[in-house]
């Protein structure tokens, strides 16, 4: 099975796969270490599929619209 995207976190690799579940194995064993099943879509958009990882040095992140009502814009002053 093809994945959709990937991203290397030594001695990990992490695979967004197209049933949007993570697959992670081992770089050195190509081994399955974990399979991390889909979190239920948002029901504002429950057929819009993730596309991709985010690297974070200490996880990895799914792009998702859960809680997108609690976002806001904020000013942020500039310095000139």
């Amino acid at each position: 099975m093809f994945f959709i995207t990937q991203a290397y976190d030594d001695p990990y690799l992490v695979a967004l796969m197209p049933d949007q579940s993570l697959e992670i194995r081992d770089i050195e064993t190509q081994s399955v270490k974990q399979v991390v099943p889909a979190p239920e879509p948002p029901s504002e958009r429950p057929n819009e599929p993730r596309r991709g990882l985010a690297w974070n040095p200490h996880s990895h992140i799914v792009p998702s619209t859960q809680l997108m009502d609690a976002l806001q814009l904020v000013p942020v002053p500039l310095i000139r």
